[in-house]
């Protein structure tokens, strides 16, 4: 079998797994290990983590040829689009750090080089619109999810932020 879009090959076997393969695995997985109210949200976070293998230096990269090419990017800038903040906030905190770890958010200001999230995002990525051919994306009901963020708060905005940071941490 052919697979146009790799996301692994093991080294002692030569097992490819597809791309589409990887992700929904990692999204029942995310959602498994998931509290419930937390469920449909890190699904999506699990499904988006790794959209940047379709970015075709990736498939380079992974078929042998010796390129660079950051594709952690690409999931945060496809949950952005997707979803409304601040879901997609957090979803762009946890795809964006999922291997190097979560990124000091930065200002609006930042440039591309700065290793920021508000920096990385400004970015230029190669093309990796396949995804969509092959992902399907939930809606999430944010409305919902934002109150479970902000239902216990009051007023404190000392308290909404604690809670926003706790529960990125916990996503990721």
């Amino acid at each position: 079998m052919v697979h146009p879009y790799i996301a692994h090959v093991r080294e002692n076997s030569g097992e490819i797994q597809s791309v589409r393969e990887h992700s929904l695995h990692t999204a029942k997985l995310c959602q498994e290990y998931g509290v419930p109210e937390w469920k449909d949200f890190l699904y999506v976070l699990g499904l988006l983590h790794d959209v940047g293998k379709y970015q075709p230096t990736f498939q380079r990269r992974i078929r042998g040829e010796a390129v660079r090419v950051e594709h952690s990017l690409c999931g945060a800038l496809a949950a952005q689009e997707k979803y409304p903040m601040p879901a997609s906030l957090m979803l762009e905190y946890c795809i964006a750090g999922h291997h190097a770890g979560l990124p000091d958010g930065g200002f609006a200001n930042d440039t591309e080089e700065q290793s920021t999230l508000q920096g990385r995002l400004k970015r230029q990525v190669e093309d990796f619109g396949e995804y969509q051919r092959e992902l399907e994306l939930p809606e999430l009901d944010v409305p919902k999810w934002t109150q479970l963020l902000i239902g216990d708060c009051g007023k404190q905005i000392d308290r909404l932020v604690d809670k926003f940071a706790f529960l990125t941490r916990y996503a990721f």
